[in-house]
């Protein structure tokens, strides 16, 4: 399992963070996802062979629709 930390922009609040843990939830191999709510970080584990730049692309096209974008 890789772990990896992103900033979140685009986020407000505590439902923020619970509406972008939910939608990348349902994402197959990505786990133990945790947004922080004081400082817009997310962290997640997965099993995929991937480059931080390739998954930051893909959360982005998975978040946009809601206003996200992921650094």
């Amino acid at each position: 399992m890789k772990k990896f930390t992103f900033k979140v922009n685009g986020m407000h609040c505590k439902s923020c963070a619970m509406l972008i843990e939910d939608n990348l939830s349902e994402v197959s191999g990505l786990y133990n996802i945790k947004v922080g709510v004081d400082t817009h970080i997310l962290e997640l584990e997965t099993n995929k062979n991937i480059e931080a730049s390739e998954l930051i692309k893909e959360l982005n096209v998975i978040l946009k629709k809601d206003g996200y974008r992921f650094e």
